[in-house]
């Protein structure tokens, strides 16, 4: 493994891939990344410019609270299950043909 700065501001890192088609990701990637063992990571390939952006995959935890949560009112949550069971009521009488 061997690493050169170029004269733009990318660190050029080289690895090798193995028969298994495995590579080892460089520990200053993996400390620049945040990540070790077991820890998951997503590659993005942009296939017209062959290049590909490593970055920590994102998990459940990392997207919580991300948005903004509707109706978080009592009164619009009553609203809303209100609405929800007359939608439910509407469509069980319409396939039973009852009222």
């Amino acid at each position: 493994m061997t690493s050169t700065l170029s004269n733009s501001r990318f660190l050029d890192l080289d690895a090798t891939i193995t028969k298994r088609g495995q590579a080892t990701i460089p520990v200053a990637v993996r400390r620049l990344l945040n990540i070790g063992p077991y820890d998951r990571i997503t590659f993005r390939i942009d296939p017209a410019k062959k290049h590909i952006t490593l970055r920590p995959a994102m998990t459940l935890e990392d997207t919580f609270g991300s948005v903004k949560p509707l109706g978080t009112e009592k009164d619009d949550f009553r609203h809303v299950t209100q609405i929800a069971k007359d939608e439910h009521i509407a469509r069980v009488t319409k396939d039973l043909k009852i009222l």
